[in-house]
């Protein structure tokens, strides 16, 4: 009965004309159990789609150098080309003034700070010359380099007899061996002198006055040699 009841069914599937649906083949592939690659994905840099949904929050800070400022060429830098400088009088008064060539000659009121009188005056570069008037009287600065504060007469001061004038320096000893006073040597030629000592050189001599003749001498180096020059002159 079971058989029959088998048969029954296949009949009435092929009366209806239905066709039973083909069994997988290796050709078709359907379903492939053979292990296949990864798939990588790769995105490409026209059409970049992130990986996450969700937008990441990233703090961002500007860590770039500030730019200095140049100057391009030609700029003109304004420097100021005077000098703060510190007038001071200590010399005491009631009322001092100060004036130079800086202010034309013209006075400037000093201020008075613990006993001295002090102003500060732009200065440009240079000489300067300036005088205080303390009271209503022309002074020069005290503590100035240079300056005396003196005053200067025709008085000549006096004498001192006690005390011993000076003289002249004593002749050295070199000196007084005149090689013209020497006698000439058997070695040498009559008609040349010694060698001198070389304190000897550029020395005038001078001998007594004989007969009214006066005689000079100086003796002079020229490279190797030595030449004397002699003077005669009447009197």
């Amino acid at each position: 009965m079971g058989n029959a009841g088998a048969s029954g069914f296949t009949r009435e599937r092929q009366k209806s004309g239905d066709t039973a649906p083909p069994s997988p083949s290796r050709e078709d592939q359907a379903f492939s159990f053979d292990k296949k690659d990864k798939l990588v994905l790769q995105s490409s840099q026209d059409d970049e789609e992130p990986y996450f949904t969700k937008p990441a929050v990233q703090d961002t800070y500007d860590t770039s150098r500030p730019r200095s400022n140049t100057l391009s060429e030609g700029t003109k830098v304004n420097v100021s080309d005077k000098t703060p400088t510190v007038f001071r009088w200590e010399g005491g008064g009631k009322d001092v003034l100060v004036s130079g060539t800086f202010s034309d000659w013209k006075t400037i009121p000093m201020v008075k700070s613990h006993g001295d009188f002090v102003t500060i005056i732009d200065l440009p570069e240079g000489s300067h010359q300036y005088k205080f008037f303390v009271d209503a009287l022309a002074k020069d600065s005290e503590n100035a380099p240079g300056d005396i504060q003196e005053e200067y007469s025709q008085i000549v001061p006096p004498s001192k007899p006690w005390e011993k004038a000076s003289g002249p320096p004593i002749l050295p000893p070199h000196l007084l061996q005149v090689i013209l006073n020497k006698d000439t040597p058997l070695s040498c030629e009559p008609t040349l002198l010694p060698e001198p000592n070389h304190v000897m050189l550029n020395h005038l001599y001078a001998l007594s006055i004989k007969e009214g003749v006066m005689v000079l001498s100086a003796t002079h180096r020229y490279r190797k040699k030595y030449v004397t020059t002699l003077l005669y002159k009447p009197i």
